[in-house]
């Protein structure tokens, strides 16, 4: 509700309790419709591949069941080259953009993206998002995001006071949102640490983590 209302928020939230639906709902609210006219008009950040890709999965649900014409695009490897974004007529078949912050401010270094028209910019797991390692990524976009009126959004599970004392400094007197207890996840996931010793063990340590416990194979593997 407060989102919808153009509130700026610092939200933190258990793993599993909704937070993805939690931003795209009113991210859909606020734009209203589709256009074609303007260009990139939201951005979703998120400080790995794996999240961002199913951001962008659940994005698609939602704009289809909303209406067919929503330009939703995913920030890739295969997509991130700087000629494709400088397309003029390219530039208007985009309405929200899901991506890691090192692609995006590789574009933005290559004048390649406007961000100049994004009304609303979501950073989701904003304690990971504002590691020592990825603030040079996030100033470039933080600067070009000059619409006078965008809405800004924080969301993580583990809101640090750090992330959330920086976060001030950028939002627009913010309110501050916290469901459940902070650094947990709700009663429906049971989350297991197993460690690897190389890359390719992630692949193959979940399997066998879900075999010992009997449990189908629905795995979200994180890299740390």
């Amino acid at each position: 509700i407060l989102a919808t209302k153009g509130a700026e928020l610092l939200a933190s939230a258990p793993t599993g309790s909704g937070k993805t639906l939690a931003f795209l709902l009113p991210l859909f609210a606020q734009l209203g419709a589709p256009r074609t006219d303007i260009g990139l008009r939201a951005l979703i950040l998120a400080p790995v591949n794996e999240l961002a890709h199913q951001i962008y999965r659940e994005c698609l649900k939602l704009g289809e069941a909303i209406s067919n014409d929503w330009k939703i695009h995913q920030l890739t490897p295969g997509n991130a080259n700087a000629s494709s974004w400088k397309d003029e007529d390219a530039k208007l078949k985009r309405d929200i953009l899901v991506s890691t912050p090192n692609r995006l401010a590789a574009l933005i270094e290559e004048d390649a993206i406007d961000l100049s028209t994004v009304e609303f910019l979501v950073f989701d797991e904003a304690d990971q998002l504002f590691d020592t390692g990825m603030l040079e990524q996030i100033d470039p976009i933080l600067a070009a995001c000059t619409h006078p009126n965008i809405q800004r959004a924080f969301f993580s599970a583990t809101l640090s006071q750090q992330v959330e004392m920086w976060a001030r400094t950028v939002l627009r007197r913010p309110d501050r949102v916290i469901v459940g207890a902070r650094r947990a996840a709700t009663a429906t996931i049971d989350q297991h640490l197993v460690f690897v010793g190389r890359e390719s063990g992630k692949i193959f340590g979940a399997p066998r983590a879900h075999s010992r416990r009997n449990q189908a194979p629905s795995t979200c593997v994180r890299a740390g």
